[in-house]
């Protein structure tokens, strides 16, 4: 050891020292830019500066405009490098460019700071319209990540959505961005439906919904091509295969959504959530009203469904998956009518009363099976509602009515009525009237 070496030692714990006092006689914004200071090199962020930044106090002034350009600066970085720590980076630095957009002390001081340093007033306009212009300008950048990560990083895409739809500017503005994209990509639907290219354009459009999921254009756009789909493959021999399929497909969308149709009678909650859903901008009622569609091809599923499940000589199995098929079928109808009470005006739906009858007639004849003529009674009379010209549901009616052991006399009636119905709708009522008559003898014996 030379006797160099303890002075060496010395002078290199002085010099520790007095960096030591100079740091603490700095301000945090000055200690930060030092910070920044790397390899004879000026960086945009280093991980320093970003932790003296965040350890000042809320009483620097530049403090949220010191991290908003770092953690910018460091997202950017990050986003290149394909890193996953980059949306946190995107989130905070939006948040610090929201407190600097409130922060009208920030503006002002803003204006006469650029003031001396241009040596000429800058006009209270100029600053106003940086400002005003300031939350677009940060979100567009996530507009277009998500669009060029779309098909190749749906994931990312996606991540940069939620960075998008929850930044803390104003809802309007992200309506704005949002809709940007929405509108390029259901330009497209008219042409799909027209031309029947539907399986495509589905696949887009839940490509795109995957993306951002609660989208209340995408999701209504995606429920029409379903409904269109529907309309054309239903009467196929393969067509209770398919929509079947479809119906499955929308509800799941629905579903993870959080917005699937509940209980009939809960529908005004329901309603409310959806207009609920952005971006706005749709025409009133639009979404219910796909979403009220969506539900008459549910019911038609399930009524179909039923209808194969039942025959007189079906094991008592098969009727009860029958019954439950069918009450399945009326609660989607009677969704679809709380969603959108001119459905029947649609003229592609204005069959839907006849439809809805037969499913009642249906439930009534699954429930004369079990022997619930009360329960079936009351099934067959809905359907004498929903549809008066059908003599079968008199007949249904009146069976139900003629066939307990004990048939009082308002029953009969009600069965006579329903009887005399038939016959001048031109159906055959010998039988029914014997039975009418056969009842009528036994309840003047008792």
């Amino acid at each position: 050891m030379t006797s160099s070496e303890p002075c060496r030692a010395e002078l290199q714990a002085i010099a520790a020292e007095l960096r030591a006092s100079l740091a603490e006689s700095l301000s945090p914004d000055q200690q930060a830019y030092a910070a920044l200071a790397k390899d004879g090199e000026l960086y945009p962020w280093t991980e320093q500066a970003e932790a003296i930044w965040a350890r000042a106090s809320g009483s620097d002034l530049w403090r949220d405009h010191h991290l908003a350009i770092l953690h910018h600066a460091k997202a950017y970085d990050l986003e290149t490098a394909g890193s996953p720590d980059a949306f946190q980076h995107w989130t905070a630095a939006l948040r610090h460019w929201s407190a600097v957009r409130a922060d009208d002390a920030f503006w002002a001081r803003m204006a006469r700071h650029l003031s001396e340093r241009m040596g000429t007033e800058i006009a209270p306009g100029v600053i106003d319209g940086v400002r005003a212009r300031l939350p677009r300008e940060l979100l567009e950048p996530h507009r277009d990540l998500i669009a060029t990560y779309q098909a190749s990083n749906p994931e990312r895409a996606r991540s940069h959505m939620h960075i998008m739809t929850s930044a803390p500017f104003d809802p309007d503005v992200i309506d704005g961005i949002r809709l940007q994209f929405t509108e390029e990509v259901l330009a497209a639907v008219p042409d799909a439906v027209m031309t029947a290219d539907f399986e495509k354009m589905i696949a887009s459009l839940c490509g795109w919904q995957h993306i951002d999921p609660d989208n209340a254009h995408l999701l209504r756009s995606l429920l029409y091509v379903y409904r269109k789909f529907n309309e054309q493959v239903w009467d196929a021999d393969d067509g209770l295969t398919r929509v079947s399929g479809n119906v499955a497909a929308a509800q799941q969308i629905l579903q993870a959504l959080g917005v699937s149709p509940p209980d009939p009678a809960g529908v005004t909650g329901y309603v409310d959530r959806l207009k609920a859903l952005r971006p706005g901008g749709l025409p009133p009622g639009a979404l219910t009203a796909e979403i009220a569609r969506h539900e008459v091809w549910g019911g038609l599923v399930s009524y179909r469904l039923a209808r194969r499940r039942f025959s007189w000589k079906s094991d008592p199995g098969s009727r009860r998956e029958c019954e439950q098929g069918a009450a399945r079928a009326v609660n989607h109808f009677a969704m679809a009518h709380q969603l959108d009470s001119h459905l029947a005006l649609d003229h592609y739906y204005a069959a839907l009363p006849s439809i809805e009858a037969s499913i009642e007639s249906l439930w009534g004849l699954c429930l004369l099976a079990k022997k619930d003529h009360v329960g079936a009674a009351q099934h067959f009379r809905r359907a004498t509602t929903l549809n008066p010209s059908d003599a079968e549901y008199y007949l249904g009616l009146a069976q139900a009515l003629l066939l307990p052991d004990n048939v009082t006399y308002a029953a009969l009636a009600e069965a006579e009525q329903a009887i005399s119905r038939a016959d001048a709708l031109g159906a055959e009522v010998g039988t029914p009237r014997r039975l009418l008559e056969r009842r009528r003898e036994l309840n003047l014996r008792r």
